[in-house]
């Protein structure tokens, strides 16, 4: 069993912090570490091209979808937001990225099977939580998670015939 060793820092006159060293901040990303992360979302979108097209000809098509287009900007700015929190901490979330990255195949797979365009945009979705955890760590989706939440507003609904 681990245990978590104790850094004592002060952090303002007085007032001390204690930090341990599985908080310690997220390092920066190497250029390889965004050649990857480049990689798993050119392949998701590779995956997820023709929920993307049927995205882009419902919010040209139909008036009642034409916010879509708005809605990832919207999101970018609350991804922004979020970021300018500070670094976060260091944790693993390899396992639950992975397990996300798992459903969200399992989902457009299931779309070959039964037909439902929306199963595989929530798919897509899911599988950006998925890389994000994968690319930063749980703390990670936790903070950005209202953010890819958000790009759930530029899904086309259901539509009965």
């Amino acid at each position: 069993m681990a245990t978590r060793t104790a850094i004592t820092r002060t952090t303002l006159p007085g007032i001390d912090a204690r930090i341990h060293d599985s908080d310690r901040a997220i390092a920066p990303i190497s250029p390889a570490g965004w050649a990857g992360l480049a990689a798993s979302l050119g392949l998701l979108g590779v995956l997820f091209a023709s929920n993307l097209r049927h995205f882009v000809v419902m919010w040209q098509s139909d008036d009642n979808y034409s916010h879509g287009f708005l809605v990832p900007f919207i999101s970018l700015y609350f991804a922004r937001e979020a970021a300018r929190r500070g670094p976060l901490p260091a944790r693993s979330g390899v396992g639950y990225g992975l397990g996300l990255l798992a459903v969200s195949i399992l989902g457009k797979l299931t779309t070959i099977v039964v037909p439902v365009g929306f199963i595989g945009d929530t798919s897509f979705l899911i599988g950006l939580a998925g890389i994000c955890v994968v690319a930063a760590g749980l703390g990670a989706l936790r903070r950005f998670g209202f953010a890819i939440f958000f790009l759930t507003f530029m899904i086309p609904l259901p539509v009965a015939f």
